[in-house]
Parts: C-alpha cells; structure tokens; sequence
C-alpha cells in the first residue's frame, strides 16, 4: 500500500511548532530524517513517509507479506462481494475467441512436449501429475505456472517439476511470460506496484539458463 496517495505534499504541511497546535500528525520538519529522506514526517510515531514506504515494500516482497496477500485474495474470492464481482463480468465466449482458444491450447501442448527432456524419471513425472491435482483441488481458480515460462524473448524453461508453481487464476494472468533474469522469477509482482524490477547480473542470468536448460542466449 502506497501511503503517499493519502498524505498532502510536504510543501502544504505544517511545520511542527503549527501541528502541535492543531494537532496535525504528519508535519513538514524542514530537514531530513535519520536516513537522509526529504519527506513528510509522523510526529506521533517518529519516521517519515519515504521510510514507511521501504518498510511495506519490503514486507510485501517478504514471504510473510505474500502469504498474508493472498491469503486475503482467496478470502475476498470466497466472501458473497467477490463472488458477486465475479459473476457480474461472466465472460461468454463466441465462436472466434472459441477457435483462438483451441488452437492456443493446441500450440501450449505441443511447446510443454518439447520442454519435457528425456531424462525426465517416472517419479518426476508423478510429481507433476501431483501438482496438476493440487491446483485442481483448491477452492477457488488455480492455475499450474512455469516459474521460468517456457516462452520468452530471454530464456526457455523446462516442463520439469521444480520448475511448476501453483498460483491463483488472478496471479498466473498477472504474470504471464515474465522473466526477471532469476531463478524465483518473483519480479512481475513487484511491477505490479510500479517499482522498479530487479537487475539481475550476467552471471545469475547464466546461472538461470542453464539451470532451466535455456536455448535462447540471454546475454
């Protein structure tokens, strides 16, 4: 959550001798915080809003916070409002968006054959029969995703195991064919709040590569 949408410009704050007065909680201190930051600053707690901002952009990308946000999607998805949302945009397919869906189905088969390599064990292929009935068993949409996707501009990922992660129907959309240069490839939620994506190295880009069994060059 991005604070700054709700807290006026530092310039039309007041300054803490006026808030004390008018008891304001955020204030124009005319110098800069602890760590250096120009920016509104909350007398009541002691820390500015570019602070505060760090501090839940980290959280967010912390396995904590992640948890925490989707174990709040699939409670919105089940609540009487979410399920309303949704059956208020049912999507009613026509013949077109029929025959793309087909021949989009076909050519996704076919690019999972060809990432299947051939020293692929029977176990390996029973976990993925496993994680196919796992998102098929969840309560609300899930979709199985390549967390290196087998299409990109950068990197070819592998229908292996270790490479499927289960993820609800609104992330999977959301994510699409991204690719960070990682082997999380966990940057496309990150660009979802209009931060910057992390920059990967040449050597973790390598490192991905060839631990995906890439074919594209990603250098």
């Amino acid at each position: 959550m991005d604070t700054r949408k709700r807290i006026p410009p530092l310039e039309d704050l007041p300054t803490p001798h006026d808030a004390a007065r008018t008891g304001a909680t955020w204030v124009n201190r005319g110098i800069p915080c602890k760590n250096g930051h120009f920016a509104p600053y909350n007398r009541r707690h002691g820390y500015c809003r570019e602070c505060l901002r760090i501090a839940q952009e980290r959280y967010e990308q912390s396995e904590r916070g992640r948890e925490r946000q989707r174990a709040a999607q699939a409670r919105y998805e089940r609540s009487e409002k979410g399920r309303a949302f949704e059956e208020q945009y049912v999507y009613v397919p026509t013949e077109a968006s029929r025959a793309y869906a087909r021949a989009y189905a076909a050519e996704r088969y076919v690019a999972e054959l060809q990432a299947v390599p051939s020293w692929l064990t029977e176990d390996d292929r029973a976990r993925i029969k496993a994680i196919y009935a796992d998102a098929a068993a969840r309560e609300t949409p899930h979709h199985v995703d390549h967390i290196i996707p087998l299409v990109n501009d950068l990197v070819c990922g592998l229908h292996v195991p270790w490479n499927l992660q289960v993820l609800t129907k609104r992330d999977n959309l959301r994510k699409g064919n991204k690719f960070d240069g990682t082997h999380e490839n966990d940057g496309w939620r990150v660009l979802q709040e209009g931060l910057e994506p992390p920059t990967p190295s040449l050597r973790m880009k390598c490192a991905t590569s060839c631990a995906t069994g890439a074919t594209r060059s990603v250098v």
